[in-house]
């Protein structure tokens, strides 16, 4: 029994760590732009949206834990952690809705770099008095946009991946079952606002 319960927080931590937020804002912004240009032309746009939403923050938390200001890579220890990731986080989504409107024609990117806005601007107001989940919000977010860009079968397969984040999440102890349902919410109410505006 102790052996199975070790198992099952090793793949916990493993699962956390593959779906962590700028993991999944590359890997998907890629599925986007493969979605609407699929060509050389998609894959550089997709590599472009990764540089801002993946490799600065994730390069900023990294560098943050090597000088001992946070204490993992998760950063859910306390909100004061979070708060110069998430404002990184946030200036990183503008940039990319910025290249993608003025720079470079892909409106699905920028839709989803809004979305990232709105996520990590609620995050980050939210992060002064309660630690939400960001990998709750952010899978969430993903399992939305994909109704809209790539059908509801697939939001149907990203579901089942919300759960065994929540799973995960709430497994390692690292939030509360409010704070996880929370952020599902932030993550589903940033693209079903943008719908409601005809953003898609």
């Amino acid at each position: 029994m102790i052996k199975f319960n070790g198992i099952l927080h090793q793949s916990a931590r493993l699962l956390s760590d593959l779906v962590s937020p700028p993991v999944v804002a590359a890997v998907f912004g890629f599925l986007v732009a493969w979605k609407e240009q699929p060509s050389w032309t998609g894959f550089g746009y997709a590599l472009i949206y990764a540089f801002w939403m993946c490799l600065v923050p994730l390069g900023v938390v990294i560098f943050l834990a090597k000088t001992g200001r946070i204490h993992d890579l998760h950063m859910s220890n306390s909100p004061e952690e979070r708060r110069i990731p998430y404002l990184i986080g946030f200036a990183c989504a503008l940039a990319a809705f910025l290249t993608f409107t003025f720079w470079l024609d892909s409106p699905l990117l920028r839709t989803l770099a809004v979305s990232n806005i709105i996520v990590l601007a609620v995050l980050g107001l939210i992060n002064n008095h309660w630690l939400i989940s960001s990998h709750s919000a952010s899978i969430m977010l993903v399992a939305v946009f994909c109704a809209y860009v790539f059908g509801l079968q697939a939001m149907f397969w990203c579901l089942l991946l919300v759960g065994l984040v929540v799973w995960a999440r709430w497994l390692l102890q690292k939030h509360t079952p409010s704070q996880l349902v929370a952020g599902m919410l932030v993550g589903a109410l940033s693209v079903l606002v943008l719908a409601t505006f005809g953003w898609f």
